[in-house]
């Protein structure tokens, strides 16, 4: 986002390089620990809080909120005068229960 506010097409490139590969590194350990966890019996679902359950099925409007937070993050960062509480109130809001 911010290279799109700058106009910046050459970061714009990379930081989408970086978060493929980010994404792809996290999402590869992230199932590889989840099956570890699961073949010797540390991981039961069943056993998680149910705001836990509920995070494990995303939906769309949790993308939306998540790439709202990251906007207004943006902003803020991008905008002095911006107040800084609002980072905070993004993440507090995509943080609430949606069960």
């Amino acid at each position: 986002m911010f290279a799109i506010l700058i106009e910046q097409a050459r970061l714009l490139s990379r930081s989408l390089i970086t978060l493929v590969v980010g994404a792809g590194i996290t999402l590869i350990l992230s199932i590889g620990l989840g099956l570890i966890a699961r073949s010797q019996g540390l991981l039961v679902v069943e056993d998680l809080p149910e705001q836990i359950v509920a995070r494990l099925e995303p939906n769309m409007f949790d993308s939306g909120i998540a790439l709202a937070a990251g906007d207004i993050a943006t902003y803020a960062k991008l905008n002095p005068s911006a107040v800084s509480s609002m980072v905070g109130t993004e993440i507090a809001v995509a943080s609430l229960p949606h069960c």
